[in-house]
Formats: structure tokens, sequence, C-alpha cells
């Protein structure tokens, strides 16, 4: 990371003032890397770490977060947390609902501004292209037979950065980690045993 991108990023949102120093290595272990998983214990500012490399990656940039949707809520405070001048907008329910999320996000002005939505609804989102994606609770996409395990690849390969958010990466057996490898492409970090 540049200098000038830890500029940006303060210049852009105090979020980076704020980080402990474990989070800002996530936020660059984020950021620096087409695609990414974040295996950090529950707890440890997954989200925020989140937060900031999507606001490193550029302010302008079309910013998603997939996640469960008992999640959305929380992510759309987090977002109002950490970056007071950017909007999120929920691409959840039927398709009038969706609709008029995607209408909203479209045509807003804001600089910094994300599109929250739930697995169930990446079907609708695969043709676009996207700047970032983070999928939150991303052991989800250890199943390969679910249809949104086949809708994540196709969104990993139209978009520039892609992380994989988890607190539990392998439940039961190594072998737990070969969809995400799948569907990202790039290695696993677990810095929580690197903590004190």
């Amino acid at each position: 990371m540049t200098q000038s991108d830890t500029v940006r990023t303060t210049s852009v949102l105090d979020i980076s003032n704020d980080l402990r120093p474990y989070q800002e290595i996530g936020r660059d272990f984020l950021y620096n890397g087409k695609q990414k998983i974040l295996g950090d214990p529950m707890g440890v500012g997954k989200t925020v770490q989140a937060l900031a490399a999507g606001v490193v990656a550029g302010a302008n940039h079309t910013l998603v977060v997939v996640g469960p949707a008992i999640a959305a809520e929380v992510w759309r405070r987090e977002i109002a947390k950490w970056l007071p001048d950017a909007e999120a907008f929920f691409f959840i329910g039927s398709k009038w609902y969706r609709d008029r999320g995607l209408k909203r996000y479209k045509e807003s002005g804001a600089k910094t501004k994300f599109l929250i939505t739930n697995y169930h609804n990446l079907k609708n989102l695969h043709t676009r292209t996207w700047d970032y994606v983070h999928y939150d609770e991303g052991h989800r996409l250890r199943n390969k037979k679910l249809g949104w395990f086949k809708e994540a690849k196709l969104i990993r390969k139209a978009s520039d950065r892609v992380s994989i958010l988890t607190g539990s990466p392998m439940v039961n057996h190594p072998v737990d980690i070969v969809p995400f490898k799948r569907s990202s492409h790039q290695r696993l970090v677990n810095r929580s045993s690197t903590r004190s």
C-alpha cells in the first residue's frame, strides 16, 4: 500500500484512525489482492476491516455486501457508524423492493455507496460488474451444490475484488476449505493465533 492510499483513506473517512493494529493488517490484506478470505474469529471486527478495505479501493467504486438477510441491518448500522457520508441500499425482499433499492443505489450521488443483499439474490446480480464484493458469513459458500455457490463464482469472475469473511472457515474437516478456494482462488488467513 502506498502512502497516497493511506492519506486518501484517512481523508475519505476517519475509520483508519480507529482501527486496531490487527484490523489495519486485515484491511491491508483484503485490499492488497483480488480475492481474499479473512478467517478471523467472531467479535474482532471483520466488518470494519472489510469496510475500510472497500473504501481504500476507491470512493467511487460499486461496493456490494452479500450476507444472510438477518445481517443486512447490522451492515447498514455499521456503515452508518463508520462511514457517515456513505449510503447503503438494500437489495432484499420482493422484486419491487429489490428494483427500488437498485434504482436508488444507481441514482445516489454519494461518493461511497453500498448495495446490501443476501445469498438468495445473487442470481439477480451476476450479470453486472462490481468493483468490490464482500461475502459475509462466507462459510455459506462451502456447499457447492447450492445455487448461490455457482452465482458467487460468476460474480467473482466479473468483479475486481472479492473478500470472503468468516469466523468458521473449516467446520468439520480440512476438506471444507476446498469450496472456498474454488470461489476465491486465493489463500486463507487466520491471524487469531497472533493476537494477544
